[in-house]
C-alpha cells in the first residue's frame, strides 16, 4: 500500500493533500487517525472499495482486493505516531464521551463528517491547568509550534474526501490561557472547523447546569469561522515559526450571537480586548487601544456591514493573520 501511496505524490489533484502538516504515509508521519483516515481517502480516489472497521477501542481499515477484503491497520508507531485509543474518527460512531477533568461531556458528532474537523481535549487525570503548565514548558524549550503535540492532548482529525480536496492546514488548537471558570464552562472544549470555505451543518449541544440553561454551538449566523492564520502560506513576510513566537491566536467560546475578536501579543496570554455583539449591533473594546486592537475592530465592524461573507474573506485574506473570528448563534 505504501508503495501505492508513492505512486500518488505527483498526481496533481491530490498534491495538497500528500504535502503538507497531516504528514506522508511513506514516512510514518502525523498520528495514526492522520494516516489511517489519509490512505483510506486515497484508496478510495482510485476507485478501490474501502471500508472502516472499529470498536470503541481501536479502528482499522479495510480495503477490497480481487473480491477479497484486506486488513490495514498501519500498526504502532512510537513517539507521535504512538496509538492512542479514543483517536477515533466520527464516521464510526454517532457519539462518544469526552472526559475534562471531573466532568464528562456527551457531544453528538456532526452527520458530515467529511468537513476538516479538529477537537482538542485533556485526558481526565489532567486537568486544564496541568495541560497549561505543561504547554508553557514546551513552549519555552522547544519554541512551541502548531505540530508539537503533548500525548495528554489528544486531536480528532476528519479530511474531506468528497469531491476536489483542499489543502488542508493542520492547527493545534488548545487554550493558551486558562481563565479562572469552570471547567465544565465551554470556553474550555474547542470544536472548530478548519477550511473557511466549507459550511458545516452540525450542531454541538451541551447540557449547562452552571447557567441553568442548555446552549447549542456553534449553529452560526453566517456559518463561517473566520481564520486568517489558514492564509499564512501567501504572507510574504510572515511565517508559522515567526508568528508562533510573536502571537497567540485563538478564540473561544462565549455567549450566543457574540463575536469574539482576539488579539495576544508576547508568550502570555491576556483576556481578549474586543467583542462583537451582534444582538445590539456593536463592537465592545476593552481596554488600552494599539495597532493591534484597530486592526481587529475594524475587521469585527465590517462583518457587521457586510452584505456577503465572501465580501469579507476578499478583503481581509490580504491582511496578516492576527485574527481570530468565530460566530456563534442560538437555535
Amino acid at each position: 500500500i505504501l508503495d501505492f501511496v508513492k505512486k500518488l505524490e505527483n498526481h496533481k489533484k491530490y498534491r495538497g493533500i500528500l504535502r503538507g502538516p497531516v504528514g506522508t504515509l511513506w514516512t510514518n508521519g502525523g498520528s495514526y487517525c492522520d494516516r489511517i483516515s489519509l490512505l483510506g481517502a486515497l484508496l478510495k480516489a482510485s476507485g478501490t472499495e474501502v471500508r472502516y472497521v472499529g470498536n470503541e477501542k481501536f479502528f482499522w481499515l479495510e480495503y477490497k482486493v480481487s473480491h477479497e477484503w484486506k486488513v490495514e491497520k498501519l500498526g504502532k508507531q512510537g513517539g507521535e505516531n504512538k496509538w492512542v485509543k479514543k483517536e477515533i474518527p466520527s464516521r464510526f460512531f454517532h457519539q462518544m464521551e469526552i472526559k475534562l477533568d471531573d466532568q464528562m461531556i456527551r457531544i453528538p458528532l456532526p452527520h458530515l463528517v467529511e468537513t476538516p474537523l479538529l477537537l482538542s481535549y485533556t485526558e481526565k487525570k489532567w486537568t486544564l491547568e496541568s495541560v497549561w503548565k505543561r504547554k508553557q514548558k514546551y513552549s519555552i524549550s522547544q519554541k512551541w509550534n502548531p505540530w508539537i503535540r503533548p500525548n495528554q492532548i489528544i486531536h480528532f482529525t476528519y479530511l474531506p474526501f468528497e469531491g476536489t480536496p483542499v489543502k488542508f492546514h493542520r492547527l493545534l488548537y488548545t487554550r493558551e490561557y486558562m481563565p479562572l471558570r469552570p471547567l465544565n464552562h465551554p470556553s474550555n472544549i474547542h470544536l472548530i472547523s478548519l477550511h473557511s470555505s466549507l459550511v458545516p451543518s452540525w450542531v454541538w449541544k451541551k447540557e449547562q447546569e452552571v447557567w441553568k440553561e442548555r446552549l447549542y454551538f456553534p449553529k452560526p449566523l453566517l456559518t463561517k469561522l473566520y481564520l486568517m492564520l489558514l492564509d499564512y502560506q501567501r504572507q510574504s513576510d510572515m511565517n508559522l515559526k515567526y508568528m508562533n513566537q510573536k502571537f497567540k491566536i485563538f478564540s473561544y467560546f462565549t455567549c450566543p450571537r457574540t463575536l469574539i475578536a482576539s488579539y495576544y501579543g508576547g508568550w502570555k496570554g491576556e483576556e481578549p480586548y474586543l467583542a462583537l455583539d451582534l444582538r445590539k449591533n456593536r463592537v465592545v473594546l476593552d481596554g488600552k487601544i494599539d495597532k493591534g486592537k484597530r486592526h481587529a475592530f475594524y475587521m469585527a465592524r465590517s462583518i457587521l456591514e457586510a452584505k456577503q461573507e465572501g465580501d469579507i474573506l476578499k478583503k481581509y485574506t490580504r491582511h496578516t493573520p492576527l485574527t481570530a473570528f468565530i460566530l456563534l448563534d442560538r437555535i
